[in-house]
């Protein structure tokens, strides 16, 4: 018998892009472009900016970008900062959905990995 996260990285490995609706990739990029849009007015903020600071010490090449810089470093730090960007005024005040989380959350993780292990293979912009 198959285990819980087995069966979801085997559903996760079968889903091919090409097989997407247009209506799933329309709201994948919804809420990618919401979550950069989020961390980009928080860009200037004191939280934001201490991550950053903390994120050069951590630089690696060919790593994840911190969005808005040109600083590189592991998809770990990446997802850290970007994912302070994307909450510090993001706030899940008004998001009422089946799951308990929301989609924010997961994105700067998800495309920290992505890049690291170069598989963003497909323009989502």
């Amino acid at each position: 018998m198959e285990n819980f996260e087995s069966a979801i990285v085997n559903y996760i490995q079968s889903t091919k892009f090409e097989k997407l609706s247009k209506e799933v990739i329309d709201s994948v990029q919804d809420r990618i472009l919401d979550s950069i849009g989020v961390a980009i007015a928080a860009f200037d903020d004191d939280a934001p900016i201490s991550v950053r600071k903390y994120a050069l010490a951590k630089q690696k090449a060919n790593g994840s970008t911190i969005w808005g810089t040109d600083i590189m470093t592991d998809s770990e730090t990446a997802a850290f900062a970007n994912g302070t960007s994307v909450r510090y005024l993001d706030y899940n005040d008004t998001y009422l959905s089946l799951e308990p989380l929301h989609p924010s959350d997961m994105i700067p993780g998800l495309v920290a990995l992505a890049q690291e292990n170069n598989i963003l293979e497909k323009n989502w912009y």
